[in-house]
């Protein structure tokens, strides 16, 4: 069983313990959704569009997938500041990534 430990902005950084052992599907999407304190409305879109990318439904969601799909999305995000850094007006690298 894995626990993460951190700070959610929400509440004021107090501090949270989730135990995911046996956490999965939906159940796991929207406890990271939540977990990033921004708006369901807001991340929950990208996110779905993260998984899809990697062939990977809400429902079915596991903690290895979550790791490759926000593996990937680091990567991405990389990509993109090296971009940037190259003179790639920022966005460019990822745009069409997502859809």
């Amino acid at each position: 069983m894995s626990e993460l430990y951190g700070c959610l902005p929400a509440n004021g950084c107090a501090g949270y313990r989730l135990t995911v052992g046996e956490m999965m599907g939906n159940k796991l999407f929207a406890e990271v959704t939540e977990l990033t304190g921004l708006p369901e409305e807001l991340i929950g879109k990208d996110f779905k569009a993260l998984l899809e990318r990697k062939g990977v439904a809400p429902e079915s969601l596991t903690m290895q997938s979550l790791r490759e799909v926000l593996a990937d999305y680091l990567t991405q995000i990389n990509e993109e500041i090296n971009a940037s850094a190259d003179g790639i007006s920022p966005g460019t690298a990822l745009r069409g990534k997502l859809s």
